[in-house]
């Protein structure tokens, strides 16, 4: 159930085919058509999906890290989202408030 999986995002760091299913949200992290995605208990598609990953570029996994998960990217980001909120009309989302 993890939802930022880091040894997949390791992976792309480091420019490595990555295999994975196609499990909640984790499809969202590769390009589209991306032949590294099976779907969960599918042995036929993880043994295809093998075999076409030794002739994919993965390098272009490690230029999706580069522009969504590194330091510079999540600050960007993170800037981004306040600045937004400094402009005219735009009301900051209200938090719960905790209840002991």
């Amino acid at each position: 159930n993890e939802n930022q999986p880091v040894n997949l995002i390791e992976a792309m760091a480091f420019g490595l085919p990555v295999l994975t299913t196609r499990w909640r949200s984790l499809p969202e992290l590769f390009p589209p058509g991306y032949a590294g995605l099976v779907d969960v208990q599918s042995p036929e598609q993880v043994a295809t999906g093998l075999l076409e990953l030794l002739t994919e570029d993965s390098e272009a996994l490690r230029g999706l890290f580069m522009k969504n998960f590194t330091i510079e990217s999540y600050l960007s980001g993170l800037a981004a989202a306040f600045h937004s909120l400094k402009q005219p009309g735009a009301q900051p989302a209200s938090a719960p408030v905790p209840t002991r």
